[in-house]
Order: structure tokens, then sequence, then C-alpha cells
């Protein structure tokens, strides 16, 4: 977590210092190598301290506090970005080089703050460096082979990747085809303090709902939690359907606030319903393996979902991340199935 966020920090850092499309390449994958090593870590960390007791509360609580902080940086980025607090910088710099900074920080804090408590470390007579690595992945694995739930999980997380890529990509391009470019009062906000807006209103619905999905569910109960992603994969798919056919600015927006809140609310409880397989010595492992699997998968999809666009039409590809959200809904519903037989 602690070299993740240092490096993940330093990444955007050089990205706001130096504009050269080069440098940017190289940064990303700085940025890359940060966000590996952050993939898994902290929901295990959370799980072990917490000896794996009512981590689901506490991942929707993470979400809720980490909107609120991105709430927060959504205001003073636009305000950075969009010149209205002088600097010696180009405007779109100076957010990127404050919010490497506040990755630098985080970085120490943890460094100085954060206990480990529950990590118990192999013995030293155990550690084998690559050896021990390939034993930790081949457990996982086998973990993973042995237990249809994460196998589920992991054929979940591919499609979510292929389906996410183009709606990440393309959804403001068809907002503002939809609106001719020309957004409401483009000229007194400007295209930054736009995207703010939507940002920060879809982090406001999320705390909420989130709230009361906290309040309500039990996040203890698997059956439970599988049935809530079953609904909110369900939202979701309307959501991105609702977009890509929206004809007019107010609809696309709704549609998509729709999509994006859903899939805020639903990634704690896909965390909690994956710790809740999990053994501590391959937590991390294995939620690293479904954060690639993901990665994997929007990788795989983003070429090609461009091209689509450009052959046929973002709205085309918009509908077809829409008809790749329905395989893992079909997931769900099996393993709720098969869980209400147990």
């Amino acid at each position: 977590m602690i070299i993740g966020s240092a490096l993940v920090g330093s990444a955007f850092i050089v990205v706001g210092l130096f504009p050269d499309f080069t440098i940017i390449l190289a940064a990303q994958v700085l940025f890359g190598v940060g966000a590996t090593f952050q993939s898994g870590a902290s929901e295990a960390w959370i799980a072990d301290e917490l000896d794996n007791k009512g981590v689901g509360n506490v991942y929707l609580m993470g979400s809720q506090v980490a909107r609120v902080g991105g709430i927060v940086s959504i205001g003073l980025g636009t305000a950075l970005g969009s010149g209205f607090i002088p600097s010696p910088l180009p405007d779109l710099a100076v957010p990127l080089i404050a919010a490497g900074g506040v990755g630098i920080l985080n970085a120490l804090f943890m460094a100085l703050a954060i206990p480990e408590n529950g990590f118990r470390p192999l013995p030293r007579d155990e550690r084998g460096g690559w050896r021990t690595m390939a034993r930790t992945f081949s457990e996982g694995s086998k973990l993973v082979r042995r237990r249809p739930d994460l196998l589920s999980i992991l054929a979940i997380a591919l499609f979510f990747g292929v389906s996410s890529e183009p709606i990440d990509r393309f959804w403001e391009l068809h907002v503002l085809e939809i609106s001719a470019f020309s957004l409401p009062a483009q000229d007194t906000l400007g295209p930054a303090a736009w995207w703010g807006l939507i940002g920060i209103t879809t982090s406001l619905l999320t705390i909420g709902i989130a709230e009361v999905v906290r309040r309500k569910l039990d996040l203890e109960s698997q059956l439970v939690m599988v049935r809530a992603l079953s609904i909110v994969n369900a939202i979701g798919i309307a959501g991105v359907v609702g977009l890509a056919l929206a004809g007019n600015l107010g609809i696309a927006l709704a549609a998509y606030l729709s999509y994006s809140i859903i899939r805020g609310v639903g990634g704690p409880i896909k965390t909690s319903w994956t710790n809740q397989q999990l053994e501590p010595s391959v937590r991390a492992t294995v939620f690293s393996m479904t954060a690639q699997v993901d990665a994997i998968g929007q990788v795989a999809s983003g070429p090609g979902m461009g091209l689509l666009a450009t052959r046929f039409s973002v709205r085309a590809v918009l509908l077809l991340a829409a008809a790749l959200l329905m395989p893992p809904q079909a997931i769900y519903m099996r393993v709720a199935r098969r869980k209400k037989g147990c």
C-alpha cells in the first residue's frame, strides 16, 4: 500500500511537470506498477486487521469516505484546472501535481501511522523469494479451482473489464455528441467545471445509497450479497442502455449517473463476497488476480471497441457494452439459486 501510493503519486507529478507525450507514456508505466502494488493490498489488510469480521460494512464505509475525499478533490481540482487559483504552471498541470503530492503524503502517513497487527509473516526459514511467491500464486490458483464461487467471481471480473472499458472511454464523447459539443452554460462554467459537477453529483448520490445498503443488508450473508449484486448489475445494464439510446442531454446524464452510482455501490459488496471465499494466506493474491483479470478484459477490449466506434458509432459500442454485462447477470442468478438451495 505504501509503495503503491508513492509510485502512483510520483507518476502524477511527472505527468504534471513534463507535458511531453513520451514522458507521459513512461509515467503511465510507473502508474501501472504502483497500481499493481496497491491491487488487493488494502482489501486484504482490512480483512486481516478485523479478523474477517464485519468487513462488508467497513468496505462500504470506506467507499463512502473515499467519495467524500473525491468530492473535496473534485472541487479543488476543478478550481485549479480552471485557473481560478493563480499559478505559474499551466492550469491542467496544477491539479495533477497536487494529486501526486497527496499520494506521496499518504504513503508517508501510512508508513508512520497505520498498524499491521493482523499480518502473520512466514517464518524466516520458509521465506524463499521467488519460490514463496510462486507457491502463494499456486495456492491461490488451486483455491480458485476448488471453489465455484471464486471461478464465478473471476468470470464476472473479466466481463466487467471488457464492458467497462468502452463505457469509461466513450461516455463523455457520447454526451458531447448528444449536446452538439455545446454544454449548457459552457462559456460560464467551462468544461472542467461541468465534469466536476457530474463527479460531485455521482459521489453524493453514491454515499447516500451506500448508507442505505449498509444499514439494510446483511453483508455477512452470501445469498443476500449475491442477490444485491444481481439487482445492482441489472440496474447497471439499464443505465448503459439508457445512455446509449438517449436523445437528449438530461436523459443521457441520468442514465450514466444510475450506472456509475450502482457501480460504486456494487464494488464493495463484490469485494466482501470475494473475501468470504478466501483464506488469509492467499487473500491478497486472489484479490490481485481478480483485479488483473479485470485489467486483461480492459486491455483486450479497448482497441477493438475503438475500431467499432470509428466504423459504426459510439452508440452501438455502448449497446454492445450493455450486452457484455448480461453474462455476469446470468452468473449471479445461477449462484443465487445454488445458495438458496443449500
